[in-house]
């Protein structure tokens, strides 16, 4: 389904930001009693992201991006509407820019037991900041040289096969090249904010030294996306008297439909149709997850 070909990648990301100030401002001024009225207006900003042309590489990295800001943004979107979240303070909720920073960076904000934002101080604030900066540039330098070395294995014929996908090896580095990625964009927008003087919260805890999957999601990996999800998805179902397992389940499913919504976004001229795989693949964490839970 593409509503109009947008080749230009840039037009395609000003398009995704666009429609997500636009809901995001009117669910903060008029959906805040009335929730059923901001359905359809999630549904057409998740179709924005279809009218680009996902055929050319910058147009890929455009949807990738921009479904980047959509997940986080819608997330953070509904867990306003059930008054959580960060976008459901106060002081968010009068100053507009912290409301837009709150909803479009990946990062969450510290805040103290009176909601009220964490400062920095003089020392502390440079220390931290340049801290995570470095952390973002020597993860990038590593990221780049993963991909070259990736890259040029796939040109030895006795390493190309070693070095696939699907390959032990392989899907080895291709994991580092995901936790190089994501943590590293969160260190840069993270150390940002602390050179401003405000304090974020931590969004990814050495998930290599988890000591099993329940503390991996719940703990280590990208800490941000856990509380959107106990946020936006966990507390509001355990308002409605769901059990914890039962809440679990379905927060993990949401999980797996925005991985599917990103894969669908960059690659459905390829796939040509919804496979199911990440939601699959976050069903079954969710089971050994629980399994794990209950036995200890």
């Amino acid at each position: 389904m593409r509503l109009t070909a947008i080749s230009d990648p840039l037009i395609g990301l000003a398009f995704c930001v666009l429609s997500s100030i636009l809901s995001s401002e009117f669910c903060r001024h008029f959906v805040t009693k009335n929730r059923l009225y901001a359905a359809p207006l999630f549904s057409l900003h998740a179709l924005i992201p279809m009218c680009l042309n996902d055929k050319t590489e910058a147009a890929v990295c455009c949807v990738l991006s921009s479904t980047l800001v959509t997940w986080w943004g819608t997330a953070r979107v509904i867990a306003l509407l059930s008054g959580h979240g960060p976008l459901a303070s106060a002081n968010t909720q009068r100053s507009l820019g912290l409301f837009w920073m709150s909803y479009f960076l990946p990062i969450n904000l510290k805040r103290g037991s009176n909601q009220e934002l964490v400062q920095l101080g003089g020392t502390e604030r440079y220390q931290k900041g340049f801290t995570l900066v470095g952390r973002f540039m020597y993860k990038l330098l590593g990221l780049l040289l993963l991909l070259y070395s990736l890259d040029k294995c796939e040109t030895l014929e006795h390493l190309s096969h070693a070095c696939s996908k699907g390959t032990l090896i392989g899907d080895v580095c291709w994991s580092f090249v995901v936790l190089l990625t994501a943590s590293g964009l969160m260190d840069f927008p993270a150390g940002l904010v602390c050179l401003l003087g405000m304090d974020v919260e931590e969004h990814f805890a050495s998930p290599l030294l988890s000591s099993s999957l329940r503390d991996f999601w719940g703990h280590r990996w990208n800490m941000t996306a856990a509380r959107l999800l106990r946020h936006g998805c966990f507390n509001p179902l355990k308002k409605l008297n769901l059990s914890n397992s039962v809440a679990a389940v379905f927060t993990f499913a949401v999980s797996g439909v925005f991985h599917e919504a990103i894969l669908w976004y960059g690659s459905r001229s390829k796939q040509g149709c919804l496979r199911g795989y990440w939601l699959l693949f976050f069903l079954l964490q969710a089971l050994v997850v629980l399994t794990a839970a209950i036995q200890t």
